[in-house]
């Protein structure tokens, strides 16, 4: 019989501190529905983070026991909150999209200017190579710096072509001569023996 006592004595302790939690609860949000509606239901008096998540519990459970002012402050709150969490969710997927959009810039500006770096190195390649032709009879030793420095700027088809021919025109010189006097002298292989030529802009090279 004792034992019966005091386990129910034990519920109705715990649903007398629960009603008095509400009606201390209950209150509090008589007077700040008040206030709410006396200042013409501005957003900024509204319940937010835990008293709104309180009130809305207290609302789930004894929606009789609520007044229609209290009822009214409370989903006013409720609405508010789903507004903001609305618009976290718009300026997150901005955020996202900006993000997207930036990442996809960046990506295309990399490509445009890899582009325009493989169309410098294009022309400085046919420049050199042009170079090469132009004094591959000249200067030999030129030329094929020329030509190697076209294949090193970008392998293209006509700087292979270019460095090939210097190359095959370097296995006829069996030497090359620059700053004895004003002009080159070289010596090719003809047939079985070597023919020196001059090339001299200013005067006449003396003949070995």
């Amino acid at each position: 019989m004792h034992e019966a006592l005091l386990r129910e004595w034990g519920q109705v302790r715990a649903w007398l501190q629960e009603g008095l939690k509400f009606r201390e609860w209950q209150e509090r949000t008589a007077r700040d529905a008040a206030e709410w509606e006396a200042a013409g239901r501005t957003e900024g008096l509204l319940p937010h983070g835990a008293r709104l998540s309180e009130g809305l519990r207290w609302l789930a459970e004894r929606p009789a026991d609520l007044t229609p002012a209290e009822r009214a402050y409370l989903e006013a709150g409720r609405r508010r909150q789903r507004r903001g969490l609305r618009r976290l969710w718009t300026v997150t997927c901005l955020v996202t999209v900006l993000a997207v959009l930036a990442s996809t810039l960046a990506v295309t500006t990399y490509r445009a200017r890899q582009r325009d770096l493989a169309q410098l190195r294009t022309a400085a390649t046919t420049e050199l190579e042009k170079l090469a032709n132009d004094v591959a009879d000249s200067s030999p030793d030129s030329a094929f710096r020329y030509a190697a420095g076209a294949w090193a700027v970008r392998h293209t088809p006509q700087a292979r072509r270019a460095l090939f021919a210097q190359y095959v025109r370097g296995q006829d010189v069996v030497s090359s001569h620059s700053g004895l006097w004003p002009g080159r002298r070289s010596g090719r292989r003809c047939h079985r023996a070597a023919r020196p030529w001059w090339c001299s802009p200013a005067r006449s090279a003396p003949r070995i």
